[in-house]
């Protein structure tokens, strides 16, 4: 045997042929009933002169090449025996065009797997090589007999319908005379899908297979693979993980991939790590990577076929025969055909359609095919099909405590591109929690759904008009709610608070709604309401920090200082890494004067969230007004670096405000580093030319900088000359001066 044997990480990454047996045994979950019935046939051809010809059918991943890697391995008994002789093909036997390929192909496979018998076979092939064409045929079957001598001969044969297609009616004809003549010759090979030229009587091998169909994994089979994996793996969470909250999860997936064995191998992977954050980007790439895989179901089919899957794919429901043929533009008798053809690939299901069953609909067998078409077709936002993932893999619950946890990381994001993927994640849960509603028959209108997808578009203006078509029975808290949203996103404040209100009234224990209706009353500046409405959120959820924090932001606002702490505390508390409430915390502090408290929670804010310009910016203001110039000055300078950053991506100060703090820190370096250099002015130089784009606000700053640098640092007196007298005598009475 010539192949490596790999172990569990080759069988996860490429497949089955080239790992060690005794792992494949080991995963040989949901076919060893198939393997030992075909381990028995093998038997009998070698002990007891019986011949089995055997093609066992199965789509694609569905372990046929496991399969028959472990029957291979099995059979080496008889081998060592010398009761029998077998030709293992490979996989994928790629060029044969006639009979004589085939033959050939039996003799390289005695010589991949058989090394005492390699030299002398390479000599008869030596022989073949050099015979004439028209004699070629006759050496290489005598090659063969001579090599089997009075053994029964096995092949084992992978894609066995592309093997019947390439050799022809002709060919068949010489590979069935071969065998008549060979009476001791047994076939057990694979295929996708039974070939036509076992189903016609004209052809050589019509009814002369016993065929084996493959069955698709069941869910208990596809759990006890996974926990098998993991036990192999020694993957000690995973094994935990699929003994509670995992088993649910591996049901999704059992249903996503259909019984596939590759496919759920692939999707393993999801089990073996915490993948929330990113769980769309991991099933997105999963998808990309298997894409070509499936599109070798369709790249050689007609073009008809393929106009058909890919119709049927889009749609997401099942069609029947009179849609397609009007949206394919084909015609039905036309169609009939290549939807039987669809059916004999198993790349379509032909499923009654209750309406009328003396009809069909068709849909595509394989969820994982569809979302393939899918994502060539879609290339922006989340698949469709992820949604359907998200909504089987977690409860309504999981989702909902993703999606609040989504929310406050994205409240306290400051980097744009990862505000716009949480933003993505956030509404992907929202979308998998309405799914699970309408699978349990809350089925919405047109109407609704129309809203609906604006609304996770943040088309807030057309979700408003699209609300007005909604019929007054399928107006819920959702609907309400969304639409109170909406108004609050355009500023309409007293139609969010009624919208929110009704929202309250379907569904008085929404946590979430009363949070938001506090959001609104405080930007009205409407305290007492918004407290009221932060407590009802508390109430009903006592850990939403988000509503601690905000109910804080409102006391800080009303000058209570006290219930401002607690409130800030109990947000830290619930979420101690809420850089958000550290920094509140700190604000707090610094009106009451409390200067150690205050820089120890700016200290903290800026320990979670180092790019925190909020914080850097606040506790140099308390370094400067406890005369700490040394520290407000190194304080002052990372608020500067990271000012840029929240201009970029903040949007809850206006820019010029920042930028006039960001001016005043640098006249304060100017003013009171007594250590400043060039190589420091050259760095606030390129902040303000790179990271700021050099705006209006800052370029007086700019040139401050610069005629600081010629005038103090390099004694060039005619330096302020440079500037105009008023930018003059102020760089002398506010820099100068008090740099002295």
């Amino acid at each position: 045997m010539v192949e490596t044997q790999q172990g569990i990480s080759t069988f996860l990454s490429f497949g089955a042929k080239s790992v060690k047996p005794e792992i494949l045994e080991e995963l040989l979950i949901g076919r060893r009933e198939n393997v030992d019935y075909l381990t028995k046939c093998v038997g009998e051809i070698a002990h007891d002169a019986l011949n089995h010809q055997l093609i066992v059918v199965g789509q694609r991943g569905m372990g046929k090449t496991h399969l028959l890697r472990v029957l291979y391995q099995r059979s080496q008994v008889f081998l060592k025996e010398n009761t029998l002789k077998i030709a293992y093909f490979s996989e994928e036997e790629y060029g044969i065009s006639g009979y004589l390929d085939f033959l050939i192909r039996i003799l390289n496979a005695f010589i991949r797997w058989n090394d005492e018998d390699r030299e002398a076979l390479n000599k008869q092939m030596d022989v073949l090589r050099e015979t004439h064409a028209s004699r070629q045929i006759d050496v290489a079957e005598q090659i063969i007999a001579e090599y089997i001598g009075d053994k029964p001969l096995l092949i084992l044969a992978e894609n066995f319908n592309d093997i019947l297609e390439a050799l022809g009616k002709d060919g068949q004809g010489k590979l069935r005379s071969f065998m008549y003549r060979h009476a001791r010759t047994s076939i057990i090979a694979t295929s996708q899908a039974l070939s036509p030229d076992l189903g016609r009587e004209d052809r050589p091998f019509y009814n002369f297979f016993t065929t084996i169909y493959l069955k698709k994994l069941t869910y208990e089979d596809s759990l006890a693979l996974l926990r098998r994996l993991a036990d192999m793996e020694q993957q000690e969470n995973v094994i935990e993980h699929l003994k509670g909250k995992g088993i649910a999860q591996v049901r999704a997936v059992h249903e996503l991939v259909k019984g596939n064995h590759r496919l759920l191998v692939t999707f393993y992977e999801f089990l073996k790590a915490d993948t929330l954050a990113s769980l769309s980007k991991i099933f997105i790439k999963t998808l990309n990577d298997l894409k070509p895989y499936y599109e070798t179901f369709i790249r050689y089919l007609p073009p008809q076929q393929q106009k058909i899957l890919h119709y049927i794919a889009l749609s997401k429901m099942p069609q029947n025969g009179t849609e397609i043929s009007k949206n394919c533009f084909i015609d039905p008798k036309s169609l009939s055909k290549q939807l039987s053809e669809l059916s004999r690939r198993n790349l379509i299901d032909a499923i009654p359609d209750p309406d009328d069953k003396r009809n069909k609909l068709y849909d595509v067998s394989e969820p994982l095919l569809r979302i393939s078409i899918e994502i060539g077709e879609h290339k922006e936002g989340i698949s469709a099909l992820f949604i359907d993932f998200l909504a089987l893999y977690y409860s309504f619950d999981e989702l909902n405590t993703q999606r609040e946890r989504f929310w406050n990381r994205y409240n306290d994001e400051t980097d744009s591109q990862i505000k716009q993927d949480l933003l993505q994640d956030i509404f992907a849960r929202i979308k998998a929690m309405d799914l699970q509603e309408q699978k349990e028959g809350k089925e919405w209108s047109k109407a609704l759904k129309s809203m609906m997808e604006k609304y996770y578009e943040r088309n807030y203006e057309t979700v408003i008009k699209l609300a007005e078509k909604v019929s007054e029975e399928e107006k819920d808290d959702k609907y309400f709610g969304r639409l109170g949203i909406a108004y609050d996103e355009l500023y309409n404040y007293p139609k969010a608070i009624e919208s929110y209100y009704k929202a309250i009234d379907t569904k008085p224990n929404d946590n979430i709604t009363w949070h938001n209706l506090g959001n609104t009353y405080s930007n009205l500046q409407n305290y007492p309401k918004a407290i009221e409405s932060y407590q009802k959120s508390i109430e009903i959820k006592p850990d939403y920090h988000s509503a601690w924090n905000n109910l804080g932001r409102v006391y800080e606002n009303l000058k209570d200082y006290s219930k401002a702490i607690e409130a800030y505390r109990k947000a830290i508390e619930i979420k101690p890494d809420k850089h958000e409430a550290w920094n509140n915390l700190g604000n707090v502090y610094d009106n009451l004067q409390d200067y150690p408290k205050a820089i120890e929670a700016y200290r903290k804010a800026i320990e979670i969230k180092p790019n925190k310009w909020e914080a850097w910016n606040n506790l140099g203001i308390v370094y400067e007004i406890l005369n700490d110039y040394p520290e407000a000055v190194k304080v002052y300078q990372k608020a500067i670096e990271t000012g840029a950053i929240f201009i970029k991506n903040g949007d809850w100060i206006p820019k010029g405000k920042v930028l006039n703090k960001v001016l005043r820190s640098i006249n304060f370096i100017l003013q009171h580093d007594q250590n400043l250099n060039i190589t420091q002015i050259q760095h606030l130089e390129s902040v303000i030319e790179n990271d700021y784009q050099m705006p209006e606000e800052l370029k007086i700053s700019y040139k401050y900088l610069q005629i600081f640098c010629r005038y103090v640092l390099e004694k060039e007196e005619k330096a302020l000359l440079k500037l105009p007298k008023e930018q003059r005598e102020f760089f002398i009475r506010e820099i100068l001066e008090k740099r002295k």
